[in-house]
């Protein structure tokens, strides 16, 4: 029935007095009316209520800027009610006339909801109880008897759309198949299999078709593919009981011979209740039992969740679903693919030649017994799968009541094994160096007590084999982190120093042991144990005593105290490495950075700069150890960053970014930097780069919403709201308080931060946000009580301090305000703000020179008041000149 609305005089077809535009206008001003909400909170809510295109009310209650209690009264005045679907879990509001209506997803009849509900709040009115679809007059979208509402989903074999079915009276989900030669006989076959499935796990097939094409009508389901779950972190339990009944879903359809052949999470939708639903079931073996290469190119199935054997285009079992099951596991345990790579034949390829890399290793609080289960789905051989889905709920089942389980856990040794298999070149030759390295020593020991001369040449050349065996091992060893890693390499390494040791065989004092020595002292000296490490120091010790000009030694060790973050010790080895090569480009380097690491960062940039020039000179890469030329241009951007060399650490995170674009910390840091030289456009661009590859993102949000705010772009509010819905309960005052402040809502900002000190008395962020509203407000001296507060919360904050000595100088406290001021300068001594207000104080009291001195090393810094500071030098100099104080 059409209507036209009595405000706008637009037509619709709602049994309202108004049409839903109006509807949602006169909710939020009756809202406003009723002081539930301000005209500010009204206005951001409409804008965000255009742009979602959610109902009004949800979006308040969302926002929790209404209650449930309120949007039912406010709806009271309106002559409307809220009714609710118990099968779908929906809301809607309805005109009183409307209270007879039917769902419009289930049909169902609806009734009234009296209480708060943890219900989806409908954006679109139920159906008139003469089970009629309540639609515009816009023209309709028909595919067959389906009438189309919106594309949902899309895969290579179609795509999925949201339809009312015009038959069943309800809506349903229909899969239009595209682009896929299909053979029709086995097609009507096969979906004739698949709709004997009938399982709360698996999604109901209701029909299929062939005109106007092929299509498969499923069940519509309401929820979240799984892949967009895990993003919520749910718990290691839920997500079993979710993988347990996904298990007995594939075990009930194997045993009717119906093989799905891709699962993934992206076909798994869980409902709000954490009910898994596999969708798309069984389709792809519809379409193609034969699973032959397609036209276009692609094995049926996605590349990262393919069993080894469907990879290879093989007949393809149930075990195929248990691998991809297992896959799917993975990546809900650790949050990646088992394989990844950036083209599907890598991946196919990799899948099948490598091992995944173990969970444990992702993520060290993922139980043992679940990593065990995980990777029994995925072992390449199907013998050592599990043969049943069934098994794999048994032993989720077992799992949860604390039983064995059917799964062995990894021991160390087949962890081992399975890192050889992923490492098979790197570990071939450090095996066969190490091996070589026994039956040399071996040897050795065997002729130790022989004289006879020719024994002794014989044992001559053995031990020049085993010290060019071991300079290489040791070069092999230093070179790959993954080796130095490597426990049992490790473990290896010292039973055969130990053994050595016991034979007399390794002197810590005999020359021809050099390079077994070096290696000791690396194996130990990298250890944690306090005693193993004072071991290995004590051989780099002998070692240097034997031979003082080696450089390379020297600049090993300072790496090595660099490691345990011992960075004087290691600032004296790099120098004195130096000091004995002065082309050694590792010890420059490393000691540039040790260098950033103390806060020296002009030396650092010394440093780091020499490293380029000897670089460069000789035309090569670094080599000596796991750094490149990016990161030497990272780090000299980090030190000319906290120098505020601005234009020059720009030039270096740009080269960085350039040679390796997938670097998200040079993005952030340059962003930081444009930020301080107010490019905030280009500031920004960074921002929402980082936004997008969802990198740091509630700080990028912050940073991004402030440059909005400071160029008056209403886009700060989206980007605030956007924070305060991704944070946690108590976090969320802290957002909401800069919203108030950026509105210069001050006492309500205010009373935000004083929640989140509440929640968080140890973070010192609550009281500077407190401190600096109530500086806006001109309340310097209750400023500096908060900001006192943060002081023993953060160690050496220069905002803390400059803000302090800033406001002891406009309360005319000019001592204490210097003494402040000082220790920011002393902290941070590039930063303009304390020079221009130690200046000033300096001025008052009557001493020019340092006041000069003050404001010339701050015009050495960029400042948007280099003008006035400019300005100000001259006055002073003049007044000096004429021996006046202006």
């Amino acid at each position: 029935m059409n209507l036209r609305c009595n405000l706008c005089n637009e037509i619709y077809s709602f049994h309202c007095e108004t049409c839903p535009k109006c509807s949602q206008k006169l909710f939020g001003e009756l809202a406003r009316d009723m002081n539930y909400l301000t005209d500010q909170q009204l206005q951001l809510a409409i804008h965000q209520h255009q742009q979602k295109r959610q109902p009004l009310g949800s979006l308040l209650v969302e926002l929790n800027l209404l209650t449930w209690e309120q949007v039912t009264t406010i709806l009271a005045k309106q002559k409307k009610i809220v009714v609710k679907c118990d099968s779908c879990r929906i809301v809607f509001n309805v005109h009183k006339e409307q209270i007879n209506s039917n769902c419009a997803e289930c049909n169902e009849p609806l009734r009234a909801a009296t209480q708060f509900l943890p219900y989806k709040l409908a954006p679109f009115c139920p159906k008139e109880s003469k089970n009629l679809p309540l639609v515009s007059n816009t023209p309709k979208n028909i595919f067959g008897h389906y009438e189309i509402y919106h594309e949902i989903g899309r895969g290579g074999m179609g795509r999925v759309y949201k339809t009312w079915d015009q038959k069943l009276r309800c809506v349903v989900a229909v899969k239009k198949v595209e682009n896929i030669s299909i053979d029709r006989r086995r097609f009507l076959r096969e979906v004739q299999t698949i709709a004997q499935l009938n399982h709360p796990n698996i999604v109901r097939l209701l029909g299929f078709g062939e005109e106007p094409a092929y299509y498969i009508a499923m069940s519509y389901v309401q929820g979240k593919t799984l892949d967009k779950f895990i993003k919520e972190h749910p718990s290691f339990l839920d997500m079993i009981k979710i993988f347990q009944k996904l298990a007995e879903a594939l075990d009930y359809a194997h045993k009717r011979g119906v093989i799905h052949r891709d699962i993934k999470p992206d076909n798994i939708v869980i409902t709000p209740e954490q009910q898994p639903i596999i969708m798309d079931f069984g389709i792809a073996k519809a379409v193609d039992d034969t699973l032959k290469i397609s036209h276009t190119g692609c094995i049926v199935g996605t590349p990262s969740y393919m069993s080894p054997q469907q990879a290879r285009g093989e007949a393809v079992t149930h075990s195929t679903d248990i691998y991809s099951l297992g896959a799917s596991f993975y990546e809900v345990l650790t949050g990646c693919c088992p394989f990844q790579g950036e083209h599907p034949h890598k991946i196919m390829l990799d899948l099948q030649e490598k091992e995944p890399i173990l969970p444990t290793q992702i993520r060290a609080d993922i139980p043992k017994e679940l990593e065990a289960i995980c990777l029994k789905c995925l072992d390449k051989k199907i013998e050592k799968r599990y043969q049943y889905a069934r098994h794999i709920a048994v032993d989720l089942q077992n799992y949860i009541e604390n039983r064995p389980i059917s799964a062995r856990k990894m021991t160390e040794v087949q962890k081992w094994i399975k890192n050889i298999v992923r490492n098979k070149v790197k570990y071939a030759v450090v095996t066969c160096l190490v091996f070589f390295a026994v039956l040399t020593i071996g040897y050795f020991l065997h002729i130790t007590s022989e004289h006879n001369k020719q024994l002794q040449y014989e044992r001559n050349a053995a031990v020049k084999n085993a010290q060019m065996t071991f300079a290489f091992l040791q070069k092999v060893y230093w070179k790959y982190e993954l080796l130095r890693k490597d426990k049992n390499l490790v473990r290896s390494l010292k039973n055969l120093f130990g053994e050595l040791e016991r034979q007399n065989a390794l002197s810590l004092t005999d020359e021809k042991s050099q390079e077994i020595l070096w290696l000791y002292a690396i194996v130990y000296s990298l250890s944690d144990n306090k005693h193993e490490r004072s071991k290995g120091f004590e051989a780099y010790s002998h070692f240097l005593s034997k031979f003082p000009t080696d450089a390379r030694a020297y600049a090993s060790r300072g790496i090595i105290h660099l490691r345990h973050k011992d960075f004087d010790k290691a600032i004296s080895d790099f120098t004195k490495a130096i000091s004995l090569q002065n082309k050694l480009s590792v010890a420059y380097y490393n000691r540039g950075f040790a260098y950033i690491r103390v806060k020296q960062y002009l030396k650092a940039i010394a440093d780091l700069s020499a490293t380029l020039k000897i670089e460069k000179e000789a035309n090569s890469k670094i080599n000596h150890h796991d750094f490149d030329r990016n990161n030497i241009y990272f780090n000299r951007g980090l030190a000319f960053f906290h120098t505020k060399s601005y234009q020059k650490a720009l030039k270096d995170f740009d080269a960085v970014i350039k040679n390796r674009p997938q670097n998200m910390q040079a993005y952030l840091y340059r962003a930081q930097i444009l930020e301080n030289i107010y490019d905030y456009k280009n500031a920004i661009e960074d921002y929402s780069f980082l936004i997008k590859v969802n990198y740091e993102t509630k700080l990028v949000y912050h940073r991004r919403a402030e440059l909005y705010w400071k160029l008056q772009d209403v886009r700060w509010k989206e980007d605030l709201l956007k924070l305060i819905s991704i944070s946690g309960k108590k976090e969320k005052y802290l957002f909401w308080g800069d919203y108030y402040h950026y509105q210069k809502q001050f006492a309500k900002a205010i009373s935000h931060y004083k929640q989140y000190t509440t929640y968080f008395p140890r973070k010192e962020t609550g009281y500077v946000s407190i401190a600096t509203a109530l500086i806006q407000q001109q309340k310097f001296q209750l400023a500096i009580s908060y900001l006192k507060k943060a002081m023993p919360l953060t160690q050496n904050n220069f905002d803390v301090y400059a803000r302090i000595g800033s406001c002891y100088c406009v309360l005319q406290k000019y001592d204490q305000g210097m003494r402040y001021l000082k220790k920011a300068i002393e902290i941070s001594p590039y930063r303009v703000g304390p020079y221009l207000d130690l200046g000033n104080c300096y001025w008052i009291k009557g001493d020019s020179k340092k006041a000069l001195q003050c404001w010339e090393n701050a015009a050495k810094m960029p400042s948007p008041q280099q003008n006035f500071i400019k300005k100000k030098i001259l006055q002073i100099q003049a007044a000096i000149k004429e021996g006046n104080k202006k």
